[in-house]
């Protein structure tokens, strides 16, 4: 349980096999469960009630609450750790440890949490300090400090209260039926202050929060006193990380200070500086001078935001000075009793003048004016134009009663893909479009109906931005993400027969889908106020030839969605297929085979030949070997069975019929010269560039000197890359009518 919490799952699923299968069941099988990992565990521990038992306290701990540190590892040491809870009061102003209402008004909320049972001997005495309990109340490997009760401030507050109707004023619930964006909002609740002091054992390492430093500029002192650079720290000026290297500055928790220069917003920018000074003496008494100044900018961009805009101004000023010597002031002086003067006396007079005369810069706009409301720079947007971050998607699943794929809930059972088409996802390569191209194939090129059809033309920015001025060396055209689906034509890994008619195509295409899936690194569209999928469409009736009128349904399904494309409960990866013949952690399953070692990196092996035999595709299975696996080769013969005889002939004719792929995962390159013989239109050639068997070969290793690879790295049923397989169907659906 505590490797689980603590996002240790591959390691988690491991002890937990090992012991079930050491002390009751060894056919036991962790990933063939299809309940989650917690409920799986909590299910075991039950069990087991000879062992740890099962008690309530264990149900409370499933849905414990934790509070992450901003640290790597808390000290160890309890006298080291300090930790309270307070309340925000409105009567004092201030913040209390204690609730003022019910049965706990007086009482230490942290007493109440039951952070604070026992005293510094481990008996059961209160004694106002956090009880400091490995891996119960705090795991310090991780930084989290662990609350032992569920909802700490929201049912077990009102519990500890008594008082349901003062409870209403103290019981922060939004803070666990809510995001946390929403329960932020609710500043009568959000009056709960965490605080606490800790001993960090990495606190070797200070992060500058700023990248090239620039040299000599870090000074480090600890408790007033400057430190000497390379003798007790050092300094990482690329990266802006200060390693203190002096263990005794450590070992005394010195408070430590650094004061640096940091030019992370400095930026080249081209000001112009211009001066002259004039200066003439008509006599030795008397000079007359002036001076011109002028001092400009030049923006970075066309668009000057407000706070920076730019400077053009011109100064410019005069002055003079006067100086002459004369007796008669002296000889009056001398007239008064006991003065005695004998100097000449002087009259000095000095006078400047300035004048600043600001200029009008063109900064966007004629009256050299900033931009205060730029909208294309408020809008945060998350690019899903490129096609190499998409991936074959996985059956949706549904469990309510009018599921569109009830087939999704099966495992290990090859019906799971039963009705997915064939759905092709690219961008469509200049070669073929771009004027005078030497690549393209003569009848493409030649063919203008072809190079002006809607769904492979060029797409110019001002058909969709009209209004846009495009930068200096900035591309007129737009890239796009084409998606072309075929809902006759099956797609991968379907090996259903019965819903394949005498032609060769599918059944009842109306109630096929295709499907692709990527990953979002930013998962949090509320904080992150991200409102809203945007996305032009071309009208996909504009050609009048295409069969289908009636239209269809595109769905989005935003949260977690099963990596599990060929459903069986393991994670395949093609780096993971032995290449010495070992096949003892390789496991057999309806797909094909799937390796059961953890995975480690997704790289394929660097020895000769290997990638031909780990370059197979999802299911673990090359071409050759698919004829052998029963789950294809029953597939074909029941091809052969129900399908007409000329059907079959003209398909044994095709590379990327059954018949010679029985999976339908072969890829192909969009160039070729089978493709030139073939005549083949552009849309045609990327119908199987998503494929996953062959899609990372050389030229060489093709056998064809067209040959461009798709990807350099394994497929794999991992689209998040954190090296485990996501099962979990959780997301919100929106659905959208594409109909004439």
């Amino acid at each position: 349980e505590g490797l689980a919490k603590s996002n240790q799952v591959a390691q988690a699923k491991q002890v937990l096999s090992d012991f079930v299968k050491t002390y009751r069941d060894p056919a036991y099988d962790i990933n063939s469960i299809t309940r989650s990992l917690e409920d799986e565990i909590w299910f075991q521990r039950r069990v087991e009630l000879w062992g740890e038992g099962f008690f309530t306290i264990d149900a409370k701990r499933l849905g414990k609450n934790i509070v992450r540190f901003h640290d790597n590892k808390p000290s160890n040491v309890p006298d080291a750790f300090k930790f309270n809870i307070k309340y925000l009061s409105d009567t004092t102003g201030t913040e209390i440890n204690y609730i003022p209402a019910g049965d706990i008004n007086g009482k230490p909320l942290i007493q109440v949490m039951n952070l604070d049972n026992i005293d510094a001997n481990s008996q059961y005495n209160p004694d106002g300090r956090f009880d400091f309990i490995e891996g119960y109340t705090i795991i310090s490997s991780t930084g989290k400090v662990i609350f032992p009760v569920v909802e700490p401030f929201g049912n077990h507050l009102r519990k500890k209260i008594g008082n349901d109707q003062l409870a209403d004023k103290y019981v922060y619930q939004e803070l666990y039926d809510s995001t946390l964006t929403v329960a932020r909002q609710f500043q009568d609740k959000n009056k709960f202050v965490l605080s606490g002091e800790y001993q960090a054992s990495s606190g070797s390492q200070i992060r500058l929060n700023a990248m090239n430093v620039p040299r000599g500029s870090v000074t480090v002192t600890a408790g007033g006193v400057t430190l000497t650079e390379n003798s007790d720290y050092t300094v990482d000026y690329s990266m802006g990380i200060v390693t203190i290297t002096n263990q005794s500055i450590i070992d005394a928790g010195t408070s430590v200070s650094v004061t640096l220069e940091n030019q992370s917003t400095y930026s080249t920018q081209r000001k112009t500086l211009l001066g002259l000074d004039l200066n003439y003496a008509f006599s030795k008494d008397f000079n007359v001078g002036g001076t011109l100044m002028h001092y400009s900018e030049k923006p970075l961009t066309e668009k000057v935001a407000i706070g920076n805009e730019v400077v053009s101004n011109t100064i410019w000023g005069a002055n003079f000075s006067y100086k002459t010597q004369f007796m008669w002031l002296t000889n009056l002086f001398n007239k008064i009793p006991t003065v005695n003067a004998t100097a000449p006396s002087t009259l000095q007079m000095r006078g400047e003048f300035a004048q600043l005369v600001p200029h009008q810069r063109a900064t966007g706009s004629s009256a050299g004016s900033s931009y205060i409301d730029d909208f294309e720079s408020t809008q945060t947007g998350i690019d899903l134009r490129s096609p190499y971050s998409w991936f074959l998607a996985s059956t949706p699943y549904d469990s309510s009663g009018d599921a569109l794929f009830p087939e999704a809930g099966l495992n290990d059972d090859v019906a799971y893909g039963k009705n997915r088409a064939l759905l092709a996802w690219n961008y469509i390569d200049r070669l073929f479009t771009q004027r005078n191209s030497s690549l393209a194939p003569g009848y493409i090129k030649n063919d203008l109906d072809q190079l002006s059809y809607p769904y492979v033309r060029e797409v110019n920015y001002d058909e969709i931005f009209p209004d846009r001025e495009l930068s200096y060396g900035e591309s007129s055209t737009i890239q796009t993400l084409n998606l072309s689906f075929y809902p006759k034509e099956r797609g991968p890994y379907n090996l259903d027969v019965t819903g394949m008619g005498s032609d060769g195509l599918l059944l009842h295409p109306e109630k096929r889908w295709g499907g692709i899936m990527r990953k979002l690194d930013n998962t949090n569209f509320e904080n992150s106020n991200i409102e809203y999928i945007q996305f032009w469409m071309m009208d996909p009736f504009l050609d009048e030839e295409l069969p289908n009128r009636d239209g269809g349904d595109l769905y989005f399904n935003l949260g977690e969605v099963s990596e599990d494309i060929l459903k069986d409960g393991y994670k395949s990866y093609e780096n993971g297929l032995p290449i010495d013949g070992n096949e003892s952690y390789i496991k057999e399953t309806a797909w094909g085979r799937v390796s059961t070692q953890t995975s480690l990196n997704y790289a394929f092996d660097t020895s000769n030949g290997s990638r031909q035999l780990q370059d197979v595709g999802l299911n673990g299975l090359s071409t050759a070997q698919e004829f052998e696996h029963e789950s294809y080769r029953n597939y074909i013969d029941g091809l052969r069975q129900k399908l007409d005889p000329t059907t079959v002939a003209e398909m044994e004719e095709d590379r990327f019929s059954p018949f010679n792929d029985p999976a339908g995962d072969n890829y192909h390159f969009y160039r070729g010269y089978d493709y030139d013989e073939q005549r083949l239109n552009i849309l045609e050639r990327y119908k199987h560039y998503n494929g996953t068997e062959g899609n990372s070969l050389s030229s060489q290793e093709a056998g064809d000197n067209m040959y461009q690879s798709a990807r350099s790295v394994p497929d794999v049923e991992d689209i998040n890359q954190d090296n485990t397989l996501n099962e979990y169907e959780r997301y919100y659906q929106y659905k959208i009518s594409i109909r004439p």
